[in-house]
């Protein structure tokens, strides 16, 4: 969520971001700040410049949940609530004025136990 945090939070002078990848994270839904100050938003916001995003998440992962929710991440937290993968994703072409369309893909993930040199 930090990489989205800092995405909100973006600006041509104490922030310039142009672009992310997130791997296994999405937008908070709430809380809509995270404390004080002027680059503490969770959400994109009107003043934002438009940032490129490109965000990689598993359907099966026990810790965030890919259709949002509270997360053992935050320790118990439940103030922090992840808004869902689709959500976020929608959330971020509405502010960079693109269509709400999406491309999903599926995978089989493998875990290579053994060694191979090249």
């Amino acid at each position: 969520a930090l990489a989205h945090r800092l995405a909100s939070n973006a600006n041509m002078d104490d922030l310039p971001i142009k672009g992310i990848v997130t791997k296994v994270t999405q937008l908070l839904a709430s809380p809509a700040r995270s404390g004080p100050g002027n680059l503490n938003y969770n959400q994109p916001s009107a003043g934002v410049p438009q940032v490129s995003v490109l965000n990689l998440m598993g359907d099966n992962d026990l810790l965030i949940p890919y259709e949002g929710g509270t997360s053992g991440v935050f320790g118990g937290d439940t103030n922090f609530v992840l808004m869902s993968a689709l959500e976020s994703m929608t959330t971020w072409a509405a502010h960079n004025g693109c269509s709400a369309g999406y491309t999903t893909a599926s995978c089989i993930w493998y875990e290579w136990t053994g060694s191979n040199v090249l």
